[in-house]
């Protein structure tokens, strides 16, 4: 949102759900929603999180979407599914297709390859896996990152 939510933070607080996407909505003509960005923002989406910062407005993929009905042309979740239990993604999955997203609209949904992260645990003397790790652990998750 580029700090789109300027002025509109709530006493206390991130922007509401609610509040949010109606700004959103208002400035979009194709509505894109990403949920549980993180510190990855996407330009021109709606990016929600459930620790949210200035760039993002809160969402708890857990709770049920408080969206309007077809509002979303695209909804895009990257490793957020695998954090909620069997019945909470279920809801997810189903608020997305049956209601938060047009007719014809699109989900993505992303998450670890299992396999190939216990496969890091194995060294292949390559030293891609000790490659890998460390870029994810210094270059993501010990960084701050900036709207």
């Amino acid at each position: 949102m580029q700090r789109l939510t300027r002025g509109m933070r709530r006493k206390g607080g991130a922007l509401s759900f609610a509040g949010g996407s109606r700004v959103y909505i208002s400035h979009h003509a194709v509505r894109t929603l990403h949920i549980r960005c993180g510190h990855n923002r996407l330009p021109g989406w709606l990016n929600t999180d459930r620790d949210p910062d200035a760039c993002a407005v809160y969402l708890d993929a857990a709770e049920p979407l408080p969206s309007e009905d077809g509002a979303f042309d695209y909804v895009f979740s990257k490793h957020r599914i695998e954090h909620l239990t069997l019945q909470q993604g279920q809801a997810l999955l189903d608020a997305c297709y049956r209601r938060v997203l047009k007719r014809g609209g699109r989900l993505r949904t992303a998450t670890h390859d299992l396999d190939k992260i216990l496969k890091l645990r194995q060294p292949t003397g390559a030293g891609r896996e000790e490659e890998y790790v460390r870029w994810i652990t210094e270059g993501y998750c010990g960084q701050e990152h900036s709207c």
